[in-house]
């Protein structure tokens, strides 16, 4: 967890990695754009710029047309129906956040008197995460405490107020939030003023990781027992569907996963393999086992088990599988408690649809 700043290089890596620009840019049938053939997704259509007379230009568009696809029963499904995941998994996301009741918790935010910018974005985007989860145990408050690095000593602002809230005097992570023992999201935020934080993305990522710690509040079992991909694969996804989920056509541009493509099938077999008992490291890692790959995986092949994982069941269950690793302190036990698979068993149908995904 503490080196979740990679997570932001996801977002450049797809976008690096796809001919497709942000949608941020406003394209529009004849307007101007700068490289003749790239395309844009905007408003349900795509975009490509041509040259029109001395000019480069936004040509009038196509219609993308979205099937509709049935859903997906069973992980045996997912090596053939791997096309269907995207749309699914976000389809469902939409169900939720529809059926959600008014989300009305107290979110309080605190910024360091040496912060001059944060977002804007910071209530919708934790209201945004609450409805997606609003049939979950979430935090009864949440508190965004927003500083920078001229707050990173022991007795700095930031500091003493992580102390109360949390009630430890330890100097915060910039990138580790927390519930504490009354439920309460604490998540310290010390972030640069980019389109993440501008987007409400990393806020969004944020909270969830809060969201996910709350099921273990008042557990004896460690929340460190689920594998690293599933803590920041979900804020991926969280944090990508915040930036652009509001549209399908803009959200499936940015999450391709075509920086995975270099990637064989026998790779994510080998990285979602769970090992228990837990395979720790040196130093007392207990994720050590994939930090033998890119610590850039845990996050995209991880939001891509997310997609495939709401595909199939909403996103709810994402969240009471670490509700019931609190009790079981089992990954693959747990897994069958709410899947009615072990992880084990499903790992193989979801790496070939990954691998079908990315390719």
């Amino acid at each position: 967890m503490n080196k979740r700043l990679i997570a932001f290089l996801s977002i450049l890596f797809l976008s690096l990695s796809t001919l497709l620009i942000p949608a941020s840019a406003a394209v529009k049938a004849g307007s101007i754009c700068k490289k003749i053939g790239v395309k844009s997704v905007a408003s349900g259509k795509t975009y490509t710029c041509i040259k029109s007379g001395k000019k480069l230009v936004w040509n009038k568009g196509v219609a993308i047309q979205i099937s509709n696809p049935a859903p997906i029963n069973s992980f045996s499904e997912l090596p053939t129906r791997y096309k269907d995941v995207k749309y699914l998994s976000w389809i469902n996301m939409q169900k939720a956040i529809t059926s959600a009741p008014i989300q009305d918790s107290l979110i309080e935010i605190k910024v360091s008197p040496n912060v001059t910018k944060y977002s804007n974005k910071t209530t919708e985007a934790v209201r945004l995460v609450q409805k997606v989860f609003h049939s979950n145990k979430l935090p009864t408050k949440a508190w965004m405490v927003y500083y920078n690095s001229t707050d990173q000593t022991s007795s700095s602002w930031a500091a003493t107020e992580f102390s109360q809230l949390m009630g430890t005097t330890e100097r915060p992570n910039p990138l580790s939030p927390r519930a504490s023992t009354t439920h309460e999201a604490v998540i310290p935020l010390s972030l640069p003023n980019d389109d993440y934080t501008k987007s409400g993305g990393t806020e969004a990522h944020e909270y969830l990781h809060a969201v996910q710690f709350n099921q273990f509040v008042g557990s004896t079992k460690s929340p460190y027992l689920a594998p690293r991909w599933l803590f920041e694969g979900g804020g991926q996804f969280i944090q990508d569907y915040t930036m652009y989920g509001s549209n399908y056509q803009d959200w499936t541009s940015k999450t391709s996963g075509a920086q995975l493509k270099t990637y064989d099938l026998k790779f994510f077999e080998d990285f979602l393999t769970y090992n228990f008992p837990i395979i720790y490291g040196p130093d007392g890692d207990p994720w050590f086992y994939t930090s033998q790959w890119p610590n850039q995986r845990v996050y995209d092949v991880g939001s891509l088990v997310y997609q495939v994982l709401i595909a199939l069941k909403g996103p709810t269950n994402t969240i009471d599988l670490f509700r019931d690793l609190s009790t079981s302190g089992n990954f693959d036990l747990s897994f069958k408690n709410v899947y009615g698979i072990s992880w084990t068993e499903a790992k193989p149908f979801v790496a070939k649809a990954i691998f079908g995904m990315v390719n």
